[in-house]
């Protein structure tokens, strides 16, 4: 999944991770997880035995205000 263009509405545009607290159960653990680029933050995580690897592009580096919990 690529999510593109990521933080052009500022502060209302969220990435909803609640279904994903098995596999991070705090802002701190995901922030932990993902790796930025330039323009673009990847997370990888194990959903349904399968690996996952959502992207986000962005002009501003995501943080965890950036998610929703």
């Amino acid at each position: 999944m690529k999510i593109e263009e990521f933080g052009l509405k500022g502060d209302i545009d969220k990435i909803d991770v609640d279904g994903l607290t098995d596999n991070f159960a705090d802002p701190e653990a995901l922030m932990a997880a993902a790796s930025h680029d330039d323009v673009e933050a990847t997370l990888m995580f194990d959903l349904d035995g399968e690996t996952s690897t959502p992207t986000a592009m962005s002009e501003n580096e995501a943080g965890e205000e950036d998610y929703r919990f």
